[in-house]
C-alpha cells in the first residue's frame, strides 16, 4: 500500500488577500451602502406625502410644520454599526427644533385615529430593496475583484 502525501502551497497568500479584503471593504463599506441607498431615498422622498396647509394661518399641516417638511427631513444617515455591522439609516431625522424635522413620520406612516396611514416608508424600500440588494452585490464583488487583479496572488 503506498501512502499519499499532499502539500498546500499558497495558503499564507490566500489569507493575505482575505485579510486586505476585509480592510478595504471595512473602509468603504459604509459608502457602498449609502450609494446603494440612494434610489430608496429618492423613493421615500418622491412618495412623502405633502399637506396642503402648513404652519401659516389656522390650518396646520402638523402643528407647526410647513408643507414639504417631511419631503425635506429624509436623510440617509451612516451610523459606527448595530453590533460590529456597518450601518446605514435611510428615515426621517428628527432636528430638534430645527427644519426640517420629520420626528412625525410615523405618525404619517402607520396612521392615527384621525388620520389614516400613508405607507410610504415601507412602500419606498419594497420597491427599492432588489435594485438595492444588487448594487450593494455588484460594489462588494467590484471591491473583492479589484484586491485579488492587484497583483496580491502573484
Amino acid at each position: 500500500m503506498s501512502d499519499l502525501r499532499a502539500e498546500i502551497i499558497g495558503t499564507n497568500n490566500l489569507c493575505s488577500q482575505f485579510d486586505q479584503i476585509q480592510i478595504r471593504l471595512q473602509d468603504k463599506i459604509k459608502d457602498i451602502l449609502a450609494k446603494a441607498g440612494e434610489p430608496t431615498l429618492q423613493a421615500m422622498i418622491s412618495g412623502a406625502p405633502r399637506s396642503k396647509f402648513g404652519a401659516k394661518g389656522n390650518k396646520l399641516a402638523s402643528r407647526n410644520h410647513d408643507p414639504g417638511t417631511l419631503k425635506r427631513s429624509i436623510k440617509i444617515l451612516k451610523s459606527g454599526g448595530v453590533g460590529k455591522f456597518p450601518t446605514i439609516w435611510i428615515k426621517p431625522v428628527k432636528t430638534f427644533g430645527q427644519d426640517p424635522d420629520g420626528w412625525y413620520a410615523h405618525f404619517v406612516e402607520f396612521g392615527t385615529v384621525n388620520q389614516p396611514a400613508q405607507g410610504f416608508i415601507r412602500k419606498a424600500y419594497d420597491h427599492t430593496k432588489s435594485e438595492v440588494e444588487n448594487s450593494i452585490s455588484k460594489s462588494v464583488m467590484n471591491e473583492i475583484t479589484q484586491v485579488w487583479g492587484s497583483g496580491v496572488n502573484k
